[in-house]
């Protein structure tokens, strides 16, 4: 959904000029609204631009009242009637700038110093490859040099618990994470994560060894702000070969030890007495699926699977010491930190090793468990989905489109709603996209040509209610508003 009005006002209290402005560069000011957001009495004159019609014709997809209005097409009478009518009224939530992202970051050093929670950084990877305007076959001191300059920059605008996510190939992988650690500094490291961009199928390199990744170096300020966002998908056969054992009856319990602790609660020990297992039957299971499916939710609130303790863990490894095979026990206590801390706990042992209840990670949702799990440093192809990469923001933009889950993911993990994200290479605008989509504040820089087909024509569809990429996770359905700044001189006219 769009941003709320309280959310909107906070954005220009908040920054002394919202969006930076840049026309002092030679850059043009335009910006984008929708059609229900024009003013009444103008609303006819602004349908009836030809250059506006022609456009909807394109995006014939969205509501009327969803239609992006342009200004650059509005000319300088009626783009001013509607500045004028609009006034205070035109809330800007984030700006596309088609510069030189150094003259940017040179622009905003006093404005946003200290304001910015995230940068991503995608620069050309400096693989001799033509990468549209950016020169992409430097020498690599030349190329380290270059994003010393941008790194270098970008750490005073960061609030205190502000991140960086860069993203780069193995070539320059890690001569980077040495500049970064550098600059940045080692301590504010968090991971250096694998990113699975595409399947071995059908790449056609020549290597024995098939190159599928890229990574993402992350950094932060503050590492406790960071969001625990993990990931979902439905339950699989993999994960229900883990989690095939039913309580069905706990039985009576009786206790049979009092455990003191460093609480003033001693943990109680119980030993269950006619319980009954069951296993869930997995065989012949593509024929059986619906059954299978069936039979997991029916029984979900009691599902488990048993695992070893953690070595680390003296006191439960006492506890378990203590128990006999084939028999069922349960532990009350009161954890000392963590997140049940001061709240009593139960915990269940069977075979002498702990029960993990399958509820505890995943949810039912429409008719199928959804399985939450934590993130690792690698992020595979099923996590990041991608097979309707290219139409993805309704533009073109072949071979170096991020896809909008992996934004969406980078963005959940290091922001939060009404967050300032910047992304100094644009391209074809997913930053700032997905960025919209999830309430943030958003500034995203490109100079290439492709500036008005690629990031500002993606921006409009984002406005307009683009259903594509994470807007079905983001509850999208259009609005807001957005400015972008482009040469003079490319205008078109009324």
């Amino acid at each position: 959904m769009g941003r709320t009005e309280p959310e909107r006002n906070s954005i220009a209290a908040e920054l002394q000029s919202w969006p930076p402005d840049l026309t002092d560069q030679k850059l043009y000011l335009e910006f984008c609204i929708t059609l229900d957001a024009v003013p009444q009495q103008l609303a006819h004159l602004v349908a009836a631009v030809p250059a506006m019609v022609s456009e909807w014709s394109s995006r014939s997809s969205h509501r009327n009242s969803d239609c992006p209005v342009d200004s650059r097409h509005l000319g300088a009478q009626l783009k001013a009637r509607l500045l004028n009518e609009l006034q205070s009224d035109l809330r800007i939530d984030g700006a596309l700038y088609n510069c030189d992202n150094i003259t940017f970051l040179d622009t905003i050093q006093n404005s946003l110093k200290g304001k910015v929670r995230l940068f991503y950084i995608d620069p050309p990877y400096n693989t001799g490859n033509t990468h549209y305007s950016y020169k992409d076959n430097f020498e690599r001191s030349e190329w380290l040099s270059m994003m010393e300059n941008v790194v270098s920059r970008v750490v005073p605008l960061l609030t205190t618990d502000g991140s960086i996510c860069l993203s780069i190939d193995d070539s320059e992988m890690p001569y980077l994470r040495m500049l970064l650690d550098r600059i940045v500094g080692e301590k504010y490291f968090v991971a250096c994560v694998a990113y699975e961009r595409s399947g071995s199928a059908g790449l056609g390199q020549g290597s024995v060894i098939l190159n599928t990744k890229e990574y993402i170096l992350i950094y932060s300020l503050d590492k406790r702000k960071l969001n625990d966002v993990g990931y979902e998908r439905p339950i699989n056969r993999e994960v229900m070969k883990r989690y095939r054992k039913v309580l069905v009856d706990e039985g009576q319990r009786r206790l049979i030890k009092e455990i003191e602790t460093q609480t003033d609660f001693p943990a109680r020990l119980f030993e269950h007495d006619g319980f009954q297992i069951r296993s869930i039957s997995l065989k012949d299971f593509e024929q059986r699926r619906s059954e299978i499916d069936s039979q997991y939710i029916d029984s979900f609130d009691k599902i488990f699977r048993t695992q070893n303790v953690q070595k680390e863990s003296s006191f439960q490894s006492s506890i378990i010491a203590g128990l006999s095979k084939e028999t069922l026990y349960s532990l009350e206590y009161v954890p000392q930190r963590g997140k049940y801390k001061d709240s009593q706990k139960t915990l269940y042992y069977f075979n002498r090793e702990l029960c993990a209840w399958l509820k505890d990670s995943s949810s039912v949702r429409d008719g199928t468990i959804i399985k939450r799990n934590k993130l690792t440093d690698f992020w595979s192809h099923a996590e990041i989905p991608k097979a309707d990469l290219a139409n993805e923001g309704g533009v073109l933009f072949s071979r170096s489109k991020k896809p909008e889950h992996l934004l969406y993911r980078l963005l959940a993990l290091t922001t939060e709603s009404g967050d300032l994200v910047i992304d100094l290479f644009a391209g074809s605008g997913t930053t700032a996209a997905v960025a919209h989509k999830m309430s943030r504040r958003w500034l995203a820089v490109e100079r290439g040509d492709y500036f008005l087909d690629c990031p500002v024509s993606r921006l409009k569809n984002v406005v307009g209610g683009d259903p594509t990429g994470v807007s079905k996770l983001s509850g999208w359905r259009g609005g807001g508003a957005f400015a972008y700044y482009h040469p003079m001189g490319s205008s078109e006219p009324g």
